[in-house]
């Protein structure tokens, strides 16, 4: 009965001993995957599993202590979910860790441009660039014709979505011209002549934006013109610090006028105008201060009202012919009709008929 005993109390320390030493492995043991058990990459770039861990009694046991064995099919060429699997063996026991792997197309597509920003003119808003476009997705490819354009009052907006939802925008912002600067001008010439004792009418100024449109600003007006006296007399205007001036010549018609100090003198005329060259022709007279005298017809109706002008420069002005017409030498009325109705042109654009011809 003792011998009974005895062998009763070995077995049960033998037993306590097992479950002490199997105690002491597994005891505290941690076996978790480091990480999420579910995660997402991206389509196309390389996956790298986070690992594991084991623990016990929460401090790291060393990899010596055990072996694994990856199970693994996750491909990132082809979209899908995948499983990425550990088989460890920590003494004689077993541990499967299994995470899934969801394979996305998280990239968004590349929308490119020919440039950055879209020129417009300052003062029309016209659009000087031309936009060009594309857009490239890793997973669709080309998708260019996907792309909706729209416009704002800023620029113009550029969005493409690709098959995954993954969404692209391009803001192309407007960049106008340089503003142009303001424009103050005289109104008519910068050199008048005017006949002694008649009315000096001045023109004045006009003061514009770069883009042409008309600005009220104050023009401060300095010098006077003294028509009953013969001279060269200088007005001049101010705006914005902007100064302009303007010449006026009071002469006596028939005269010399300074142009002459004695001896032979040339008389310039010209036939057949008001027409196409006249303007040309007055320029280039006023630059030199020639004066000359215009023989003027009325076969270019909508040249005829440059006799003011023609005038206003200090030149003489004649009748050529009303028609230009040899019919007018028919009669001595039809010459002497033709001729008034000239002279009744010179009269409306001078003020009085012409004694020449």
């Amino acid at each position: 009965m003792k011998k009974k005993r005895i062998i009763i109390l070995l077995i049960i320390g033998i037993i306590l001993v097992i479950a002490g030493i199997l105690f002491w492995i597994f005891g505290g043991i941690n076996v978790q995957l480091l990480g999420d058990n579910e995660v997402t990459t991206s389509y196309k770039e390389e996956y790298k599993d986070s690992g594991f861990i084991i623990t016990k009694y929460d401090e790291e046991v060393n990899d010596s202590k055990y072996k694994y064995e990856v199970e693994n099919n996750v491909d990132t060429n082809i979209l899908g979910d995948y499983k990425y699997i550990y088989h460890i063996k920590y003494f004689i026991k077993n541990y499967d860790l299994e995470r899934i792997v969801h394979v996305k197309d998280l990239d968004s597509p590349v929308i490119k441009t020919n440039i950055e920003n879209i020129e417009r003119d300052y003062c029309t808003k016209k659009i000087l660039s031309k936009l060009e476009y594309s857009a490239e997705d890793n997973y669709d490819g080309e998708i260019s014709d996907k792309i909706v354009k729209e416009e704002s009052e800023d620029g113009i907006i550029l969005k493409v979505t690709d098959s995954s939802g993954n969404e692209s925008l391009k803001n192309i912002l407007y960049k106008d011209t340089t503003k142009p600067k303001d424009v103050f001008s005289l109104v008519g010439n910068s050199t008048v002549y005017v006949s002694n004792g008649s009315k000096y009418n001045e023109s004045g100024t006009a003061y514009k934006d770069g883009c042409g449109n008309k600005v009220d600003v104050k023009v401060t007006t300095i010098g006077s013109v003294n028509t009953s006296k013969n001279g060269e007399y200088t007005i001049t205007y101010t705006a914005n610090n902007i100064s302009l001036t303007r010449k006026v010549i009071v002469y006596t018609p028939g005269t010399n006028n300074g142009g002459s100090s004695g001896g032979k003198v040339i008389y310039l005329t010209f036939d057949d105008g008001p027409g196409i060259y006249t303007e040309k022709v007055l320029n280039t007279l006023n630059k030199y201060n020639v004066k000359a005298t215009f023989f003027v017809t009325h076969q270019f109706g909508k040249y005829v009202p440059l006799i003011k002008k023609e005038y206003n420069g200090g030149h003489a002005v004649g009748v050529h012919s009303y028609t230009h017409n040899w019919n007018i030498y028919k009669s001595v009325d039809a010459y002497v009709a033709d001729f008034n109705n000239m002279n009744n042109d010179i009269l409306k654009y001078t003020g009085s008929r012409s004694k020449i011809f």
